[in-house]
């Protein structure tokens, strides 16, 4: 399946203990692992997308964050 049509992960509208709205991104649908929870619905469209396309987003995001931050000494 290309990676475009891939819908794995989804949003799904929740609210907190403090009555608050949240978006969860979940995979394998309503019922499925919560991967990560959002305070806005763009955010969490975006990073549903971004997961979508490729499921290791947050890993490379996290290693290219971290690689970038290392200094260094001559």
């Amino acid at each position: 399946m290309k990676a475009n049509k891939r819908q794995d992960y989804r949003v799904f509208e929740t609210t907190n203990t403090a009555g608050e709205v949240r978006w969860e991104i979940k995979l394998g649908g309503a019922d499925g692992d919560r991967v990560t929870t959002c305070r806005s619905l763009v955010e969490a469209e975006r990073q549903a997308v971004e997961l979508n396309l490729d499921p290791y987003y947050f890993d490379r995001k996290a290693q290219v964050v971290k690689t970038k931050s290392i200094v260094k000494e001559d």
